[in-house]
């Protein structure tokens, strides 16, 4: 049985949330979404449904999951490309030569 319920006033609250623990005005989340700031109030009031694109938008540049928007729980913040560039370059640091290559390879078809 699925247990999560889809509650407006919290997923806009979690936007709320995130947006001042971001020093973020409505009125520049409004700026990055190319809405209105009276959009952004009645979605963060959950008077209105968040459009799919902006929920994206949103995840991006809060770096959270979608499923911590519409369900709470633990803020799932996503791993930065700082974060995880040091935690690969540590990794790569405990390979030996070969594992190193073998690694390189992988990527190189990763990219292709």
């Amino acid at each position: 049985m699925f247990k999560y319920n889809y509650d407006a006033k919290e997923f806009g609250n979690r936007i709320k949330i995130i947006r001042k623990k971001n020093k973020m005005t409505q009125e520049q989340l409004a700026e990055l979404l190319f809405l209105s700031v009276d959009s952004i109030s009645k979605i963060e009031n959950g008077k209105v449904m968040c459009m799919p694109e902006h929920v994206v938008k949103i995840c991006q540049i809060y770096e959270v999951s979608t499923d911590y928007l519409f369900f709470g729980g633990k803020a799932c913040s996503f791993i930065s490309l700082e974060n995880s560039d040091s935690k690969i370059l540590e990794a790569l640091s405990k390979c030996s030569e070969v594992q190193k290559s073998k690694i390189l390879k992988i990527i190189e078809i990763l990219l292709e």
